[in-house]
């Protein structure tokens, strides 16, 4: 099967384009399968990866690279069409992670079966004839329709024979997000959920005895670890319980790279109803301030399954730890999630990373309908925290109410100190680490104000990022507005309910700030119309889809990183290191 691996072991790529269409290839994949890897045109998939292995690893894909190009040379073979390897299950519809290796096959596109045969020593006249695919034996027929099919296994063949419009059956399977996904996509992956059941179930099974094992060592410290496994284990529940079918696609078109993740559920579950969500967490970005930044996030929560949704999971956190609703930030969940419509958080960027600068640009819109309850709940989670220990930490939170007017809005003033225990062991570290954060205050400190549709809060008492919150919070033409925002959105699906932006160019020019304070000279030049990177999580007749895009500027940026002659400190062979 090394003639499959070709094809399918390269996940990234620098340059590809979109599909249009569900590829030809799954016409002729069956329904009841376990798995499936395609390529959507194998041709322009080898010259981009060969392009990426230039840029980041020349010298060591020739050979690799030689194979594949010799594979796609072969006479009959049509390089620039789709192919794709199929998993099936067993005869009881899933894989056994204790059993033997499951059957598969390749669907191979030809231009002349008969010339592909030939060149590869089998005999075209057999309906199956035996051919050297690498060097290794390999069992091929004709499906007719520009496609054979490829096994080492001669009785596996016979379950690709006689598939054919099947392509509308997997746009069914995989739902409107995978759909969606795959179309773009220039390598996807398709997965029967409840065909691999049990391997997810052992996987969590191994996964929690790990944990359980690290959390007695850990003691107290190790509860924690617990809450996650169990959290987890709910996830797996839901998703062998719920799931039908997943993707996992790569594509890039001339805006940068695209990975996406999608997972179909079942029609009238509970997961296939939040699934069904509207949403657009875009509009909550318009209520930040348009500045300079390391990363941004929205999260819309105006329907009701997913408000819903995130009261069960606080209660759900709340049952694993009551203590925990104190210590979970500035905030009581449950109300919280009882009251807030949505959010939007902005990391700007700061004079400096240490010393008390990291927060001098951080804040957070918050959505609400009755803006005052909320202010006062906010109010009442900061109280809470005054006078707790926990971990060797004592919190000492005040909060003055009317404060100060800033931009014609009446604001408090809160802060609050963290003083390490100096007889607790597991304390010490912070003491050396509070100062480097938070500077000489040992904690955090900032400004709330309920405004019409929400409240802001910041991270530090700084009255001009309060002033340009509120204006932004009135107006709504705030960093949703900005252009490089807007192109990042634009990568994005319909029905988004969370976003996360980072700003690379900005957090490589801090990093790089922080170098040559220690002597450390990076050459590498950041483009000043650099987009940044974009996450976003969206819900579509019943389907999830996480969507990750890597624009061409970093991408740029990253080969750049890779390619630094030694210079400054940089010893030869090396990248930058920090």
């Amino acid at each position: 099967m090394r003639t499959t691996l070709c094809m399918t072991m390269p996940v990234f790529v620098l340059a590809m384009h979109a599909r249009a269409d569900l590829p030809e290839v799954l016409d002729r994949v069956p329904e009841q399968v376990a798995a499936v890897v395609g390529v959507t045109n194998m041709e322009q998939f080898h010259a981009d990866i060969k392009s990426l292995g230039e840029a980041f690893a020349e010298g060591e894909i020739a050979q690799p690279m030689a194979m594949v190009e010799m594979f796609l040379s072969t006479p009959g073979l049509n390089p620039g069409g789709s192919a794709a390897l199929v998993v099936l299950p067993g005869e009881d519809g899933i894989v056994d992670p204790a059993g033997a290796e499951p059957d598969m096959f390749v669907l191979l596109p030809v231009s002349s079966y008969d010339a592909m045969v030939e060149a590869l020593g089998g005999d075209a006249a057999e309906k199956v004839t035996s051919v050297d695919m690498g060097g290794e034996q390999m069992f091929v027929t004709n499906l007719g329709g520009g496609f054979c099919a490829a096994s080492p296994d001669q009785d596996t063949l016979a379950k690709a024979v006689g598939i054919d419009g099947r392509r509308n059956t997997h746009a069914r399977l995989v739902g409107t997000v995978g759909q969606r996904a795959i179309e773009q996509a220039d390598l996807f992956v398709e997965v029967n959920i409840p065909a691999f059941a049990p391997a997810i179930h052992e996987g969590m099974e191994e996964f929690r005895s790990n944990i359980e094992m690290i959390a007695m060592m850990a003691g107290e410290q190790g509860q924690g670890l617990m809450q996650m496994a169990d959290l987890a284990t709910r996830l797996e529940e839901t998703l062998t319980r719920d799931g039908r079918f997943a993707t996992l696609s790569l594509g890039v078109d001339e805006s940068g790279l695209v990975l996406d993740a999608t997972c179909q559920f079942r029609e009238g579950s509970e997961a296939a109803k939040l699934a069904s969500v509207q949403a657009d967490a875009s509009l909550l970005l318009d209520r930040v301030p348009d500045m300079p930044y390391l990363f941004a996030t929205a999260f819309d929560m105006s329907s009701p399954e997913l408000r819903q949704w995130m009261r069960e999971f606080a209660r759900a956190m709340m049952q694993m730890d009551p203590g925990q609703q104190q210590m979970f930030g500035f905030m009581n969940m449950g109300e919280i999630f009882e009251l807030q419509n949505g959010s939007a958080f902005v990391m700007g960027n700061p004079p400096s990373l240490m010393m008390g600068g990291l927060f001098h640009s951080a804040l957070e819109y918050k959505a609400a309908s009755d803006p005052g309850k909320m202010l006062e709940v906010t109010r009442q989670s900061l109280s809470k925290l005054d006078g707790i220990s926990q971990g060797g930490i004592t919190f000492n939170a005040t909060c003055d109410t009317s404060a100060k007017t800033i931009a014609g809005v009446t604001v408090d003033a809160w802060s609050m100190r963290m003083t390490p225990d100096p007889e607790a062991p597991e304390a010490a570290q912070m003491n050396m680490v509070l100062p480097m954060i938070f500077g000489p205050n040992m904690g955090p400190s900032g400004y709330y104000a309920a405004v019409e549709g929400g409240i802001i809060s910041t991270l530090s008492q700084n009255d001009d990022l309060m002033a340009r919150a509120i204006e932004a919070a009135r107006t709504g033409q705030g960093l949703g507005e900005n252009a490089k925002v807007r192109g990042a959105l634009a990568n994005h699906p319909d029905g988004t309910f969370a976003i996360a932006l980072i700003d690379v160019g900005t957090i490589t020019q801090q990093v790089m700030q922080m170098a040559a304070m220690m002597g450390q000279q990076v050459p590498v030049e950041v483009p000043k119309d650099m987009a940044p990177v974009s996450v976003s999580l969206s819900a579509a007749d019943g389907g999830l889809e996480g969507r990750v895009h890597l624009p061409k500027s970093m991408l740029e940026l990253v080969s750049a990183w890779f390619t630094l002659e030694p210079a400054g400190g940089l010893e030869e062979g090396d990248g930058p290191r920090f």
